[in-house]
């Protein structure tokens, strides 16, 4: 039976689909952008505080394959609706602010509703969508991290200040037993074949882990997306402190916007016209060429956003290259978990690795690292479409 639907209906899924993604990324949003507040609610934890951060992203480096063979196993509408409910049950407990431990623990439980929301949404708009909408709504799933920054920054900051931390995570818990609520009545179950044979014990999963990555089709996405979320958050980290201290906050909050901007562009019209894969190397290439600019002369504001115009071209095109490359549902969904693990690898592991370089080499070791990483974005892509081509 398929799961395309008729346009109207689909698109109102889709749009569901995608502020439920909002959610799951202000998961990572409520406590990156108000860490002073937990330094100040948790003066004894020292360095070990960055983990209610971070500790999300580790969850999705270790169970990220084994949350798209989980969903596969027991129902994509099913366990979005689950995770979304547990989603709201630790904002809500995390809301009266606990002991650093249990504060922790809610985080690894939360680290797993994050993990469902991420690897179900995206399969399900994939399906949902018109053929001829793909691009346009992979790409509109691509802004989701982006999008929930900037309205958390936006809108949750002057809130949180006026009414507290405690109710700005208890609107984060509301909004995410809301769209439970939708979901339940609006977004159909996703079938997919032989969902029962899925298995999920240890050698199944390793071996799941195999085969995903040793496949030129599920693995490309998952792939370019390391190289990508190796820089995206760490400039966010570290560019701030290059700029000029009158204009850095205007151009802290401006660069995700240009991103979703020209991701914007390109699912509208490049993606159009061009496959997503290529789009993806066209756009690891021209972010390698903008932060080479640096070398020049030009201000880094300027240069900061060419590289994230670009990087918005490659995170719509990455995430296009899902259904592009992938047609069944069960690769759909392994090819969203392994996004999921290298996503969170990088977003885990790039600042601290570019703010190593840049302590001990300065800018040019940085930019050298930057562009070699962005090259190898290019590479990874281009020799899976290589092998792709060698095995038709």
């Amino acid at each position: 039976m398929s799961n395309r639907k008729s346009p109207a209906s689909a698109i109102f899924q889709i749009l569901i689909l995608w502020f439920i993604g909002l959610t799951a990324a202000m998961q990572f949003a409520k406590f990156s952008l108000t860490f002073s507040v937990l330094r100040d609610a948790y003066p004894e934890a020292g360095t070990s505080l960055g983990l209610i951060v971070s500790i999300i992203g580790l969850v999705g480096i270790i169970f990220g394959l084994w949350a798209s063979a989980f969903v596969s196993r027991f129902g994509f509408k099913r366990l979005l609706i689950y995770a979304l409910i547990l989603g709201a049950a630790c904002s809500l407990y995390q809301s009266y602010l606990p002991d650093l431990t249990p504060m922790l623990i809610s985080r690894v439980v939360e680290g797993l509703s994050h993990l469902v929301i991420v690897v179900a949404a995206p399969t399900m708009i994939s399906r949902f969508s018109p053929e001829k909408l793909t691009g346009a709504t992979m790409t509109l799933w691509s802004t989701f991290f982006g999008v929930a920054f900037t309205i958390t920054s936006w809108i949750g900051l002057p809130f949180q200040e006026a009414y507290g931390i405690d109710a700005f995570l208890q609107v984060h818990a509301a909004a995410m037993i809301g769209l439970a609520v939708i979901a339940f009545f609006v977004i159909p179950e996703l079938e997919i074949k032989q969902a029962a044979t899925q298995k999920l014990n240890l050698k199944d999963l390793i071996k799941t882990h195999f085969d995903v990555y040793s496949s030129p089709y599920v693995s490309a996405p998952a792939f370019g997306w390391l190289f990508y979320t190796l820089t995206y958050v760490s400039l966010l980290t570290i560019l701030p402190d290059l700029f000029t201290p009158e204009t850095s906050a205007f151009y802290l909050g401006l660069l995700p916007i240009v991103s979703i901007g020209a991701s914007m562009f390109c699912g509208v019209f490049l993606l159009t016209k061009f496959h997503a894969v290529s789009v993806a190397i066209f756009g690891f290439i021209g972010a390698a060429i903008s932060i080479g600019f640096l070398i020049t002369g030009i201000e880094i504001e300027l240069v900061a956003i060419s590289i994230f115009i670009m990087l918005g071209v490659i995170q719509s095109a990455n995430f296009a290259s899902i259904p592009a490359l992938n047609k069944d549902v069960k690769d759909l969904a392994n090819a969203n978990g392994a996004v999921a693990q290298m996503g969170n690898l990088g977003n885990t592991t790039g600042t601290p690795i570019l703010l190593s370089v840049l302590v001990f080499t300065g800018l040019n070791g940085l930019i050298l690292l930057i562009t070699l990483t962005y090259m190898c974005g290019a590479l990874a892509h281009f020799l899976l479409a290589k092998k792709r081509a060698s095995m038709q």
